[in-house]
């Protein structure tokens, strides 16, 4: 393809001002063929411009614009095959940090996580439920299956034993001083709850633990699994969330129900005898 791209050149060389353009145009696709499966959307895009540019010059096209014909066909090409290299990279980088890779592009996932790409800007984003975790990660598979493990151990760190979380939450729904407790009121109680003493003396940012969302979310699925959610006499109980409590996240948290990224919102919690 290199070689009759550098023979469309030579051929726009030939006529003068008008082609200028055109000329440069298609030596900045020449470059990207340097690495084309990497470069598969911007040649893509050049392509484009190319072709228009070339349909608007009065003379025989035919001999110009067939190379770019094979042009935009062969950028199809390379953007299917840029996905499947990166799709199959992605799996095999995700699986050596013991993830399972699922679903299909533009949208993946790997165990609790969800992956959007966006090969047009060559980023992705990184969710946990519905809550987004990062966004702008190179669309790299080696660097974001790193970013995915990196998050993971962040997001597993044991910040209160779950042994211990559901004493926690109990206090926190009674603070809220409502039987059928907002999720997010139990959590801000809760977050209170699991500061350190020198937190309390001294509320500086250095001191603070920060429990998130999310971080909450995967411990209320561990609470679960541990099968450990009675306290005093009383139950502890979710309480799904309607359509239109969805409508803003702080009216939610959303709670993994496996480890393959399915889940539930949920609003409220309660503490049943």
């Amino acid at each position: 393809m290199q070689e009759k791209l550098k023979a469309l050149d030579d051929l726009l060389k030939q006529i003068q001002t008008q082609f200028v353009k055109a000329s440069n145009l298609t030596k900045e696709v020449i470059k990207l063929y340097d690495n084309p499966s990497g470069n598969a959307y911007k040649i893509k895009e050049r392509a484009n411009k190319l072709k228009e540019m070339i349909g608007k010059i009065e003379i025989d096209k035919s001999q110009y614009l067939e190379p770019v014909y094979e042009l935009l066909h062969d950028a199809d090409r390379l953007k299917d095959e840029l996905r499947f290299e990166f799709g199959g990279e992605l799996e095999k980088e995700l699986k050596q940090r013991g993830f399972e890779l699922r679903g299909q592009l533009p949208t993946l996932y790997a165990n609790y996580y969800t992956i959007k790409t966006d090969f047009q800007a060559g980023k992705a984003i990184i969710l946990f439920g519905t809550e987004t975790l990062m966004s702008g990660i190179v669309l790299k598979p080696q660097q974001l299956a790193n970013t995915i493990q990196e998050m993971d151990k962040e997001l597993n760190k044991e910040i209160v034993p779950i042994t211990q979380l559901l004493s926690y939450l109990y206090e926190a729904w009674k603070r809220t001083g409502e039987g059928k407790s907002s999720i997010i009121k139990a959590l801000r109680e809760l977050v209170f709850l699991i500061q350190p003493t020198k937190f309390v003396a001294n509320p500086s940012r250095k001191n603070f633990i920060e429990y998130t969302r999310a971080k909450f979310g995967l411990d209320l699925y561990k609470l679960e699994k541990s099968q450990n959610r009675e306290i005093n006499g009383s139950k502890l109980s979710l309480i799904t969330a309607t359509f239109d409590a969805t409508a803003q996240k702080g009216n939610y948290i959303w709670v993994p129900t496996n480890e393959r990224g399915d889940g539930i919102n949920y609003a409220y919690l309660t503490f049943k005898m």
